[in-house]
């Protein structure tokens, strides 16, 4: 056995390779779920003169037992820790594996291909040990009760072990109820084996028990465990009655009962003879044709003396009064032979019928088999027990087997065992699901009408154009004898899954089961729609209806005219630009406004999602123009975010000078926006808590960067949607960022039910598309937006646009950073995921995004991290590679924005600048007067350097003066860097852009853009039409961010740092503000006491703390204050 014992190499031994290596060697047991301890703990000899009891880790040893030559596979292990597991627990799994990868006949199976150990048991075949080293088996005897104990369990097992050298079998060894000779050979039993052993322990530690007494439940316990016990010997292969070797059926029978004709008399056998009947369940008979069955009927034990016993003779006399009295009276089969006996006939064909009655409130289902001979027809009730019948030809057998099929497909199909009593919606769904659906050559029968359960056809259906409506409508129609029927009763009905609809007098209906598959889901949306819209279908749900019109009655014309229309979107009519537009439209902007002033001309609204830098806000301000050139007075509203409404002022003052254009921003603002403007530019933060300046009818509401609403339930959101606009419009460049019901949020802004309810919505597509992949939901999803979203992407629209090169930058964590690192990853791991499997994802966001920002703190500086352990640690891989970086861009004449999430992390960075004497521009949340700091950016002789927070200035700034952009923390969300990029890459840039990401190696980091990854796939797929599947963040992603990262030798930081973590109790409270600063709905102190388990007088100090800070505003509301984030 080995000595010194060396941990497997964590480069090559992954834990799915461990795996895969503990299947091949036949321990299937340690490779379930969670049992195998990752990353291995060491495994240490007890003493140096020990070689067979080990340390596994601190806390737990391992024993072995067995020869040497069968080490570490063939022998015993235990565990002082988990000895009730029979050494099959994770010590042990973990002992066995360290010691395989240091015996050279096993380590080399560490080193194949993982393709050939996973396919290693599907080519050869997977051998267990008992196959390849068959030690024995088990025989099993029956033996006859003793006369005091009838209740005792009939059964010996003897060990027969074979010899090693030439295989013979060795002289059998009575076996002991406490099993001690299984424990020692396990390898000669099967299944039914331990099963057996098991139910055997079951009964000896009754016995023994102080709880038993006599009394029937007592009784009916011993009986119903050996009754299984008798059920398991029916599977054995080695079963014997005295001296005889016995062959178990499986199969129930009945006992025969024979008639011979011997000269004038009749001679009564039993056929198969039974010699031995052992009472429990059903009864379990020795047959002296060498088996042993199981009886079918259990009241067969009441007469077991009879059917062992010889049976009498009787005169052929008698014979009529035999049949009479025996063979037409008796439950058991009949077989007579003789030319004076009766012919039992065989039946032609067997069928089942059910009678309904009702009883009170009840349906009622009786059960009965026709059997058919020569034509003739005899009816035999299941509750019948007698086995033969008369017929006009004689006498008939019943066919147990076909009755026991026919009974098994009426439960099939019905649901129900019959006979039966059933009420309610039961009774109903048997009388129109069931019933319809038995299989060729059922009968139903009543007695007599049915008055309770009643049954009356189909509904009928009609599609509409009514005429009678000045407005433009579709009707779909229920009905039923020509009674109309509510329709949204009737989807009621079928969205509960029911195939039946019961009208007002109690009467069922079947519903149009065909009618509702094709178009129920598009007829739910639309009285949806419907019941949003004071009872009228708007135009723009022309596209849902194409199949629905097809079908319909009247004048479809006008309909099928809008349908048109809006599937030709996209090649609107040619409209002239309007007079006093200051700018040289593109071809693909001159198509933007058209399509824009179509929707308006229409009352349609649209969301404008051109790739960023494509010039959304000129084809809006060349609308804006258009309007209000054609007609007099009224204003228009701009919304956008703070960092760009200056640049809404600026860019209208260039390209539609004879505009008035007002920003209605600022602490010095009026108190209402001034009516003398054409154009109110405001911002989210001011709408947000100063809505009802914004009361006023408006001409065109424009929503720029309009992801800003995409939350429906935020307060920004719900007045925006409150607005009074004849005209709305959004402007973005990600419509879809994360989930489906953004989408829903900035339509029903646009389009005020659009969708219908937002549970509607999540029922009919997000559900549907992000967790089930349902491609039809998505088609439909699709042909919906359609017309109203309108995007190009820069690759289709604006070639001559210079290309943009995205690439990933890596560093290496130094020696202390790492250590660090490792320290807070062990410091939330175990807190974070008890809490995520106490509560879900869902209802652990604070701890969960507490502890994913503090790794990644860690990886981009630790001067970020408010832990004393942090202060030690100078180095910093990302800080040291954006030097080396800007120190190659800078000479070469390029320009670089640099982006971080966090204004601490680019405060950090300026120092370095200063070092290098680099000069530089910044910009975050507390900026004033940013669109000065972009001209000067966009100077050709500006700085070399620009520092932006994400989230200040990551979207509605132009900034084509850099042709490098650098992302020093990623992400969740693509979409957010994607739009930080475009501050360079958009129209007006002449130089190539390159965008790097600064990504950690083997941190959290990298799982982050694995994720990222996957996010895009679902504005791809609504918005562009592209790539399926939708993947959702899991509990599995969260726990894979705190698995280990780095692959280290004994040596490295992680694994000197393993089990390590650090003391946070000082930073909890910033922690904890971080987190609530990011939160996206309006904070309450009941949400912040939630999220934080602060007490109520704490949160409410800390939000009085932010507002007096300038991080957050109080807005009054009538449920209480609510706190947003300051812009």
């Amino acid at each position: 056995m080995t000595g010194l014992l060396r941990q497997p190499d964590r480069k090559i031994v992954t834990k799915e390779r461990a795996l895969a290596v503990l299947r091949r060697l036949g321990l299937d047991w340690a490779c379930e779920p969670g049992l195998l301890p990752w990353p291995l703990p060491p495994v240490v000899p007890l003493s140096r003169k020990s070689n067979r009891d080990w340390w596994v880790g601190d806390e737990s040893m391992v024993s072995y037992q067995g020869d040497d030559d069968g080490f570490p596979l063939k022998g015993i292990w235990s565990s002082d820790r988990n000895a009730r597991h029979g050494g099959q627990c994770s010590e042990v799994a973990a002992a066995i594996l360290v010691h395989c990868w240091n015996m050279p006949q096993y380590k080399p199976m560490f080193n194949l291909p993982e393709w050939e150990l996973e396919l290693h048991d599907v080519v050869a075949g997977r051998q267990s040990q008992q196959e390849m080293y068959p030690l024995g088996r088990i025989r099993y005897r029956l033996t006859d009760a003793p006369s005091n104990r009838p209740d005792a369990l009939p059964l010996e097992r003897e060990l027969i072990r074979w010899s090693r050298s030439d295989g013979r079998a060795m002289r059998p060894r009575l076996m002991t109820d406490d099993g001690s000779e299984i424990r020692l050979d396990r390898a000669c039993i099967n299944n039914e084996d331990s099963a057996i052993h098991d139910l055997v322990s079951l009964l000896r530690q009754w016995n023994r028990s102080t709880v038993q007494s006599a009394g029937p439940k007592v009784a009916d316990f011993r009986q119903r465990v050996i009754a299984r016990v008798f059920d398991h010997l029916l599977d054995v292969d080695d079963l014997w009655y005295g001296e005889a070797r016995l062959k178990p059926i499986r199969t129930p029978f009945l006992p025969t009962l024979t008639a011979v004709e011997e000269g004038d008399e009749i001679s009564l056998s039993w056929e198969p003879l039974i010699i031995k009947l052992y009472p429990f369940g059903n009864g379990f008979a020795v047959c002296a044709d060498g088996t042993i069955r199981p009886l079918a009927d259990s009241r067969l034990l009441e007469v077991s003396n009879r059917l062992i016993e010889g049976l009498p003779r009787l005169s052929v006399d008698e014979v009529d009064l035999f049949v009479d009295r025996v063979v037409l009276a008796s439950a058991l089969p009949c077989l007579m032979d003789g030319p004076r006996l009766p012919e039992i006939l065989d039946a032609d064909r067997i069928t089942g019928r059910i009678r309904l009655y009702e009883d009170e409130s009840f349906l009622c289902l009786d059960l009965a088999y026709v059997y058919r001979l020569d034509g003739d027809e005899y009816e035999v009730a299941a509750a019948t027990l007698n086995s033969q019948h008369r017929s006009k030809r004689g006498i008939f057998r019943r066919d147990p087997h076909r009755e026991a099929n026919l009974r098994a497909e009426a439960r099939a199909t019905l649901g129900v065992a019959l006979p039966a009593r059933i009420e309610g919606d039961a009774a109903y769904r048997i009388l129109l699901d069931g019933l319809p659906r038995l299989p060729e050559g059922w009968h139903v029968d009543a007695d007599r009408d049915l008055l309770r359960f009643k049954v009356s056809g189909r509904l009928a259906t009609k599609v509409s154009v009514p005429s009678e409506t000045d407005w433009l409508d579709l009707k779909v129609e229920f009905s039923h004898d020509g009674q109309v029927i509510d329709s949204l009763d009737v989807l009621k009905s079928w969205r509960k899954g029911e195939r039946f609809h019961r009208l007002d007098d109690g009467t069922l209906v079947h519903l149009p089961m065909e009618w509702l598959q094709r178009h129920g889901v598009v007829h739910e949306e639309l009285e949806a729609i419907r019941a949003t819209n004071e009872g009228r279908i708007p135009h723009y749900a022309a596209p849902m209806l194409a199949d629905l019109i097809g079908e319909a009655d009247g004048d479809v014309s006008i309909w099928e005219e809008r349908m048109a229309e809006l599937e030709e979107a996209s090649s609107v009519p040619d409209r002239v630009q309007p007079s006093g537009l200051k700018a040289d439209l593109r071809e693909y902007q001159q198509a933007g406004f058209r399509w824009l002033a179509w929707l308006k001309d229409r009352s349609f609204g649209g969301v404008l999602a051109d790739d960023m830098g494509l010039g959304k806000t000129v084809q809006a301000l060349a609308l804006l123009l258009d309007e209000h050139q054609s007609s007099e007075g009224g204003q228009s509203l701009v919304v956008a975010p703070t960092s760009v409404i200056y640049a809404w002022e600026e860019e209208a003052a260039r390209f539609t000078p004879d505009l008035k254009v007002v920003v209605y921003h600022g602490s010095n603002r009026p108190k209402e926006p001034p009516e003398d403007a054409d154009i109110i530019v405001t911002s989210y933060g001011l709408l947000r808590y100063a809505a009802d300046a914004f009361k006023r009818s408006w001409k065109c509401l424009v929503l720029d960067e309009a992801q800003r609403i995409k939350n429906p339930e935020s307060h920004v959101a719900k007045v925006a949607r409150g607005l009074t606009a004849s005209f709305r419009l959004a402007l973005t460049g990600t419509p879809l960022e994360n989930r489906l019901l953004e989408l829903w949020s900035i339509l029903e802004c646009l389009m005020p039910g659009f969708f219908g309810p937002r549970t509607a919505f999540r029922r009919r597509y997000s559900i549907p598309i992000e967790r089930n992949r349902d491609e039809e939901a998505l088609s439909r999803l699709q042909r919906r937006i359609r017309p109203f979203i309108l995007r190009r992407l820069k690759s289709e629209v604006a070639q001559e646009l210079p290309p943009r090169q995205e690439q990933v930058l890596y560093c290496e964590l130094g020696p202390e950073q790492r250590r660090l690192y490792e320290r807070v990853r062990n410091t939330y791991r175990q807190s974070v995921l008890k809490k995520v499997n106490e509560t879900g994802v869902g209802r652990s966001t604070l701890p969960v995004l507490e502890a994913l920002m503090r790794l990644r703190q860690a990886c981009c500086d630790p001067g970020l991290l408010p832990f004393p352990e942090a202060e030690e640690v100078k180095e910093s891989a990302k800080l040291d590679l954006l030097v080396n970086t800007l120190d190659k861009t800078i000479p070469a004449g390029h320009r670089t924005l640099v982006f971080s999430q966090w204004t601490s992390l680019l405060q950090r960075v300026i120092p370095r600048l200063d070092k290098n004497n680099w000069t530089y521009l910044y910009l975050d949340g507390r900026t004033t007067k940013r669109h000065e700091l972009v001209k000067k950016w966009n100077d050709p002789e500006g700085p070399p350097v620009f520092l932006i927070s994400l989230r200040a200035g990551g979207a509605g700034l132009n900034l084509t003066g850099a042709d490098h952009v650098i992302h020093l923390d990623p992400w969740w969300n693509p979409a957010v860097e994607d739009q930080a990029t475009d501050r360079a890459h958009r129209i007006g840039q002449t130089k190539p852009v390159v965008a790097y990401r600064f990504v950690a190696r083997d941190t959290v980091e990298e799982k982050v853009i694995a994720l990222q990854d996957r996010k895009r796939a679902l504005f791809d797929m609504t918005v562009e039409q592209g790539r399926f599947p939708v993947n959702q963040l899991t509990r599995e992603d969260i726990e894979s961010f705190f698995d280990g990262d780095a692959q280290p030798g004994d040596d490295s930081p992680a694994e000197e740092m393993s089990g390590v973590s650090i003391d946070v109790d000082s930073a909890s409270k910033e922690q904890a503000s971080n987190i609530l600063l990011d939160h996206e709905h309006p904070l309450t102190p009941a949400i912040v006491v939630e999220l934080t388990g602060w007490p109520e007088e704490e949160a409410d100090a800390w939000l009085d703390d932010q507002v007096n800070l300038g991080t957050l505003e109080a807005v009054n509301h009538d449920d209480g204050r609510h706190f947003i984030r300051a812009e």
